[in-house]
């Protein structure tokens, strides 16, 4: 869950209230704008197509077998419980450091917005149940799932996805309460 919150609150609070009504609907519209933009370039980027090794799942009564290349490639996992049923039977994978492939789309429906206004906003994956392979492990939910791609683990090389668009959304964010605190302070000169 990435959290965008205004440091210095009161002092842009001030500057609102200075700027009257007017400024305010147009901050609450460009943070609106910022906010979705951003859940936009993030859902985008999980619905691109892999340039990376392809992987075929192939399903077996005791266990999913993942091969690659080809379906009569090289095992690199086998998976207990036969395979789950929401995968691609073939997947692309993103190369290290790209945005993850899309599989299945879940992970990109699951990306969603809150509370967006002039204080901020807040853009997390919904805590949905994904697979848990047939074994009798846990379930993971998308929110691991995002973390997991984000960061990566001793089993997957970090695929970014939000990290690089939340810095370049912060950036435009700050860019914007600069220009609303400097607004403020030219009026308040010019005595009005």
């Amino acid at each position: 869950m990435m959290k965008f919150k205004v440091e210095g609150t009161r002092e842009f609070q001030r500057a609102m209230d200075e700027l009257g009504e007017d400024a305010r609907e147009r901050v609450d519209t460009r943070v609106k704008q910022i906010a979705q933009k951003l859940r936009q370039d993030i859902v985008s980027d999980y619905k691109k197509s892999g340039s990376g090794i392809t992987y075929y799942r192939i399903p077996g009564p005791k266990y999913m077998t993942i091969r690659k290349n080809s379906e009569s490639g090289p095992p690199v996992a086998f998976v207990p419980g036969g395979g789950a049923k929401n995968l691609s039977r073939q997947h692309t994978a993103s190369r290290k450091n790209q945005a993850p492939a899309m599989d299945t789309g879940k992970l990109s429906d699951s990306v969603a917005l809150k509370g967006y206004g002039r204080a901020g906003f807040e853009i997390y994956v919904l805590p949905l149940e994904t697979r848990d392979g047939g074994s009798k492990k846990k379930k993971i939910t998308y929110r691991e799932v995002a973390s997991i791609l984000e960061h990566g683990n001793h089993k997957i090389e970090k695929r970014p996805n939000w990290v690089p668009k939340v810095e370049a959304a912060r950036e435009v964010f700050d860019d914007m309460v600069e220009k609303v605190l400097a607004a403020a302070i030219k009026k308040r000169r010019a005595g009005r």
